[in-house]
């Protein structure tokens, strides 16, 4: 497992009535946007009983598996943060663009959230 996670993305069909099993949070300033308009959703935890962790169960590769701490910053091309929840809830086919948070995979225990208040 690298170091140094990249931006990816995750393709999903989701099934009517399926669960992401997905704690999110809505991140209006921050440093993790593609553009940096300072935006998105921020992973704050995965159930495993949902369509997230069946994904990240079916992963090979650890990079490319969604984790506390990342950001979901597009959702089938729609980037405004309160329509990327709605995109999330409402579509069946759903295109994610993740950006992996801040830590190192070892210390992914403590999210990025956690870690900007530990350093103020």
């Amino acid at each position: 497992m690298s170091l140094e996670r990249r931006v990816f993305e995750v393709d999903l069909w989701k099934p009517i009535g399926a669960r992401l099993g997905i704690d999110l949070a809505i991140v209006a300033e921050g440093t993790h946007s593609l553009d940096g308009s300072q935006r998105g959703l921020l992973v704050e935890g995965i159930s495993p009983d949902g369509l997230i962790g069946a994904y990240n169960a079916s992963c090979e590769n650890p990079d490319l598996k969604i984790q506390s701490g990342d950001h979901i910053v597009s959702v089938n091309d729609v980037e405004e943060v309160l329509q990327l929840a709605s995109e999330l809830r409402t579509a069946e086919h759903l295109r994610m663009v993740v950006l992996p948070g801040a830590s190192a995979p070892e210390d992914r225990g403590t999210s990025w959230l956690q870690q900007q208040q530990q350093q103020q």
